[in-house]
């Protein structure tokens, strides 16, 4: 009887052993077959490839990118052209505009002296008297 439980529980480690290499052998056959799958994929994906590197043609996608190059260059020329001009036009307005407001500074008696306005004539002291003729004179000035 202790052989026959000896044989027993040893019988049993052995098919625990081969149940544990059957799996194994399982997980094997399993990973063979995920890449043959995979073989496969790449081998479709690489004739995709091929097919699509024989329809382009790189001469002609080397003759759009030098196209396309030169217009990106012209665009820029353009472009500081455009600039130029409106910076030229600006300053030309900028110039008008401090012409004007000289004028209208000069009309009223007055000028601009390092950013400040100051009288054109100078004033007279509290002490001396004004002739009015030389007011009706400035009066005229400022209608005009």
């Amino acid at each position: 009887m202790m052989k026959d439980l000896v044989r027993l529980r040893h019988q049993c480690d052995q098919y625990m052993l081969m149940e544990s290499q059957l799996k194994s052998i399982g997980l094997q056959i399993s990973t063979m077959q995920t890449q043959t799958e995979i073989n496969a994929a790449l081998r479709g994906a690489t004739s995709s490839m091929t097919k699509a590197n024989a329809a382009m043609d790189i001469k002609d996608i080397q003759q759009v990118m030098k196209q396309f190059a030169k217009n990106s260059e012209a665009m820029g020329v353009k472009m500081e052209m455009m600039e130029a001009v409106t910076e030229d036009a600006a300053g030309d307005v900028d110039d008008e505009a401090d012409a004007t407001y000289e004028q209208i500074l000069g009309e009223v008696g007055l000028e601009l002296v390092d950013g400040q306005t100051v009288p054109t004539t100078k004033l007279k002291a509290s002490g001396e008297k004004t002739d009015v003729n030389d007011l009706e004179k400035q009066l005229a000035a400022l209608k005009q």
